[in-house]
C-alpha cells in the first residue's frame, strides 16, 4: 500500500464517518419535541419555544443547541454548506432570546431559521435523487402552512416539529449523498504507479 492510497483511505473513512455522525444527530434532533413532551408531564405547548421556561428546561436548551452546533459545525465545515452555518446561528438566536421576554427578536430568528431552511431545500438540492427528495420535503412542507394556516388544525408546535423533519430529511439526504459520493471517488482515487 502506498502512502497515496493510504491518504485517500483515510479521507473517505473520515468523510463517510462524519456523514454518518451528522445522520446520528439528524435523527436525534428529531426527537427533541418528544423528549420536551415526555419531560413536560406529556404536555403539549403553544409551539417548541415555549418550552424554554419547563421545570427541566435543560432538555430544551441541550436538544435545541444539539441541532443549532449540527448546522454550524456542517456549515464551518464546508463552502458548499455555508447555508447551514446561517442556519445554526438563526436557531441560536431562537434558543437565547425567548418568546416571553424577546417576543420580536425571538421571532425574527425563528423565521430565518425556518424560512432559510425552506430557501436551503428549494436552492442547495443538486441531483436525480435530491428532486425526488426536494419534491417530498417540500410538499411537507406546503401541508403543514395549509394545515396550520390555511385550515387551523394543527398548532405552531406541529408546524415546527414538521418542519424540522424537512430539514432533517435534507440534512440525511445530503449526508448519505457525500457518501455515495466519496465511496464513487475512492473507488477512482489515483493510484501511485512506479516509474
Amino acid at each position: 500500500m502506498t502512502q497515496s492510497d493510504t491518504t485517500w483511505g483515510r479521507i473517505a473513512t473520515g468523510t463517510r464517518r462524519f456523514a454518518r455522525f451528522e445522520i446520528a444527530l439528524a435523527l436525534a434532533c428529531l426527537l427533541v419535541p418528544l423528549f420536551l413532551i415526555a419531560y413536560d408531564s406529556w404536555s403539549i405547548r403553544s409551539s417548541i419555544s415555549a418550552y424554554w421556561d419547563m421545570e427541566q428546561n435543560q432538555v430544551f436548551y441541550y436538544g435545541l443547541t444539539l441541532a443549532a452546533m449540527m448546522f454550524i459545525v456542517r456549515g464551518a465545515r464546508s463552502d458548499k454548506h455555508a447555508y447551514s452555518l446561517w442556519l445554526g446561528i438563526a436557531l441560536s438566536g431562537v434558543i437565547l432570546f425567548n418568546e416571553e421576554h424577546f417576543g420580536g427578536r425571538h421571532t425574527a430568528f425563528a423565521i430565518a431559521f425556518f424560512g432559510g431552511g425552506v430557501l436551503a431545500i428549494l436552492l442547495f438540492s443538486k441531483g436525480e435523487w435530491a428532486k425526488r427528495v426536494k419534491t417530498a420535503l417540500l410538499a411537507l412542507v406546503a401541508l403543514v402552512l395549509v394545515l396550520w394556516l390555511v385550515l387551523d388544525l394543527i398548532s405552531v408546535f406541529w408546524a415546527e416539529w414538521l418542519a424540522m423533519v424537512a430539514l432533517a430529511g435534507h440534512f440525511i439526504a445530503h449526508a448519505l449523498e457525500e457518501i455515495r459520493s466519496e465511496a464513487r471517488s475512492s473507488r477512482t482515487a489515483p493510484r501511485y504507479q512506479a516509474p
